[in-house]
């Protein structure tokens, strides 16, 4: 992109007169900065490295020490508005469609859709601008629409036929074949459904092998020891969840599916209805000393239960 144009286009003002005249590419990390490409400077003491990597450009905010006049410095009022101009450019320039998602059906998209044809948004324009390229479709939150003022469609609900449902696993037909035990809890069949629409609509394809990354509700099977053990080998479980507005609904999910089970709710962080409130560092006392299939908590590194084992020695 010619230089002029791209300062025009994000609303900035040149500083100086450089001797380049085109950026190759963007990105706000300087371990990815390629010769040519132009860095958005949200951390200033990284320029410099973004220099020495070969950065034609670099768009900041407020006052900087400028260090090299041979490339372009590049002032805005806002990085995150020139970003957001620069990808609406983008967008509009390769005519790309965007579907929008549920924040949960935008994570297992993620993880399901295997499709060099689209690409994904998440929470960060910079990173979205460093990954997007020219593909034809974008999967984002509504939102993402709204603030670059883009038309954007709704991904549509899939019709699946549900054979089997356990807690952390769904047996289903879908376009006509049977999937046995897939890794996805019935919690999220409608955020997975939505996800099976989009695949219907664009015809990307998919592979339900990576369902087991999808981090929520998830499932640590435990021995005796409190060691991990093979998915559904023990009748003790640890169900951690990074997202802890989540766990409320999960709880609930449950007491429903499970009331069979002796179920514990616990949290480090937040103050919830039925959630016992712990320290993090208290976390094995409170486990040790109570009985439980299920026990639903803030995510935390389940690994660090392990009991130690003593060592026989010959006295």
């Amino acid at each position: 992109m010619r230089l002029l144009s791209l300062v025009s286009l994000i609303g900035g003002e040149l500083k100086n007169s450089p001797a380049i005249s085109t950026i190759t590419g963007f990105t706000s990390h300087p371990a990815t900065v390629k010769r040519g490409a132009l860095f958005f400077a949200k951390d200033k003491s990284q320029v410099s490295d973004a220099i020495a990597n070969g950065a034609y450009a670099i768009v900041y905010e407020g006052w900087i020490q400028r260090s090299d006049e041979e490339i372009a410095w590049i002032k805005v009022d806002s990085l995150l508005a020139a970003v957001q101009k620069l990808i609406r450019f983008l967008l509009i320039k390769n005519q790309a469609y965007i579907i929008t998602l549920s924040p949960l059906g935008l994570e297992l998209a993620q993880i399901v859709i295997q499709d060099e044809k689209i690409a994904f948004f998440r929470d960060s324009y910079f990173d979205f601008l460093e990954q997007y390229h020219t593909q034809e479709f974008v999967a984002a939150p509504k939102e993402f629409a709204l603030q670059l003022a883009l038309d954007s469609t709704q991904s549509p609900i899939a019709t699946i036929k549900v054979i089997q449902e356990r807690l952390f696993e769904t047996s289903f037909i879908y376009r006509g074949k049977f999937y046995a035990r897939q890794r996805i809890s019935p919690l999220f069949l409608q955020e997975f459904q939505e996800v099976l629409g989009l695949i219907d609509m664009y015809n990307f394809f998919f592979d339900f092998y990576h369902l087991k990354d999808f981090p929520h509700f998830r499932p640590h099977f435990l021995e005796r020891d409190f060691t991990e053990c093979e998915f559904g080998t023990s009748d003790r479980v640890i169900i951690t969840e990074p997202d802890i507005t989540l766990l409320p609904r999960e709880s609930i999910f449950l007491q429903e599916k499970a009331p069979w089970a002796q179920l514990l709710f616990f949290c480090f962080s937040c103050n919830l209805k039925t959630f016992d409130t712990i320290k993090i560092d208290g976390v094995k006392n409170f486990l040790y000393n109570r009985r439980f299939n299920y026990a639903l908590c803030e995510e935390f590194d389940v690994e660090t239960l392990a009991k130690q084992q003593q060592q026989k020695t010959l006295f």
